[in-house]
């Protein structure tokens, strides 16, 4: 297979290019009122970033580049960037100080992050795996912020990950993100967006899903196994080879290429890697918690990969207000449910009036008494049948097993007293057949009396 990246509808990161030299690529050094331009630091498709100097603090400053320019869509993307950068507020990202406009051109004035990308830090081979796992945690942290946040980065690849000296990381480049819910949100039929070489199925259209913060976790899997391996698991100059490649070709394991990586790990990546976004983490805080597991003990006795995951889209929610009367009205029906009274309750509304958090606020309550509760959201545009029961049923309960069959025991009638045992032909999970207050269900029936 060949190394070279296929040609991508994408605005390139900047790449460092230290020490170029200021006449020629800046021609004053005054862009900014108040800031002295020192170098440049590198170039994108349509923005330049240069290091800046301002009453003894050193910044990155970013513009469009070339003269005033005339495409409103240019400048539309630009201020978006901003916007959406804005919206995070994570250590592990560039923090945003000024936004403006000078000479027509606008500007972001941006916090300096030394380091080097780590497509740079990859030429000297794959990364240690104790690195590995650092880094994995420094970049899944700032993406589940960003996931929390409502976007997507849709552009996680070597070239945008910085590693400082200290050897932590740190993202860059927001000019493809986007919004993930909501009427702002990305048209899944737009052009395919991202580095292909890095970016799932249903970014490239290949399978016909949302792009989502699983998206991100996908590339952030295909930057995982090129770390550990030194090469990312799809490589071809062919685009719709490469696009078929990653919607149908298992990837191989790292540990055929690496064979002293630890097993967890090499799961972990798989995992990330799977074409499916409901098969993969759901969440960056459920990555994080086994990616901690293996910094711990890399390699202890394998465990159950995202244990601690939550369902997509779920984040921290602010306080609900407004609604007091309507929560109170369903906690009631809820009351009554567990009494013996059960029905259906349609929770009815415009569009953005907060029914699904109303529903989840019912949702918390129950769970914090203990009950299983199976939670998912369609719409008459799914385009997987019944996905929402689907990743419902592969979401652990919130309750022990032990717990749902008592509860199940004590909600439901008997069956019929069996003749004999065994020509009795009982279900898969039967009652004890003598009818003792039993825990649970037992099999075959009678078991717990013959204890």
């Amino acid at each position: 297979m060949s190394d070279a990246e296929p040609p991508v509808p994408t605005q390139p990161a900047s790449e460092p290019r230290r020490g170029v030299a200021i006449a020629s690529q800046v021609p004053e050094r005054d862009l900014v009122a108040g800031m002295e331009v020192l170098e440049e630091l590198g170039q994108g498709a349509q923005t330049v970033v240069y290091r800046a100097r301002r009453g003894g603090s050193e910044y990155a400053l970013k513009l469009l580049r070339g003269p005033a320019p005339d495409d409103e869509q240019a400048l539309a993307a630009f201020r978006r960037e901003a916007a959406l950068l804005a919206c995070v507020d994570h250590p592990g990202l560039a923090h945003l100080y000024e936004v403006g406009q000078t000479r027509g051109r606008p500007y972001l004035v941006m916090e300096l992050v030394e380091g080097r990308v780590l497509a740079d830090v990859l030429k000297d081979g794959p990364l240690p795996q104790d690195r590995l796992i650092a880094l994995a945690i420094d970049v899944a942290d700032v993406l589940a912020a960003t996931h929390r946040a409502g976007l997507a980065h849709r552009d996680v690849k070597p070239q945008n990950l910085l590693v400082q000296p200290d050897d932590r990381a740190r993202v860059i480049d927001f000019g493809l993100a986007a919004l993930t819910g909501g009427a702002d949100a990305a048209d899944p039929t737009d052009a395919a967006v991202g580095t292909l070489t890095y970016s799932a199925p249903e970014q490239t259209g290949m399978l016909n899903r949302p792009v989502d913060g699983r998206a991100d976790l996908y590339a952030l899997g295909v930057v995982l196994f090129e770390c550990a391996t030194g090469a990312p698991p799809f490589t071809t100059a062919d685009v719709g080879e490469l696009l078929r490649q990653h919607a149908v070709v298992v990837p191989p394991d790292p540990r055929e290429l690496r064979p002293d990586l630890a097993p967890g790990l090499a799961a972990v990546i798989r995992k990330l890697l799977a074409k499916d976004p409901d098969d993969r983490y759901q969440s960056g805080a459920g990555l994080i918690a086994d990616l901690r597991r293996l910094q711990r003990d890399p390699d202890g006795a394998a465990f159950r990969l995202g244990a601690d995951d939550e369902p997509a889209g779920v984040g921290a929610d602010t306080p609900l207000v407004g609604r007091d009367q309507e929560l109170a009205d369903l906690l009631a029906r809820w009351h009554r449910a567990r009494g013996g009274e059960g029905g259906i309750v349609l929770l009815q509304g415009a569009p953005g009036g907060g029914k699904s958090r109303l529903a989840r606020e019912l949702a918390a309550s129950a769970r914090a008494g203990d009950h299983a509760v199976l939670a998912g959201k369609c719409s008459p545009d799914d385009v997987v049948p019944l996905s929402p029961l689907r990743a419902g049923r592969r979401s652990p309960p919130s309750c022990t097993p032990r717990t749902w069959q008592r509860r199940t025991v004590r909600s439901s009638s008997p069956p019929p007293r069996p003749r004999s045992w065994p020509s009795w032909r009982a279900p898969r999970a039967a009652r004890c057949c003598c009818w003792r207050t039993c825990s649970g269900w037992t099999w075959p029936p009678g078991a717990c009396c013959r204890r």
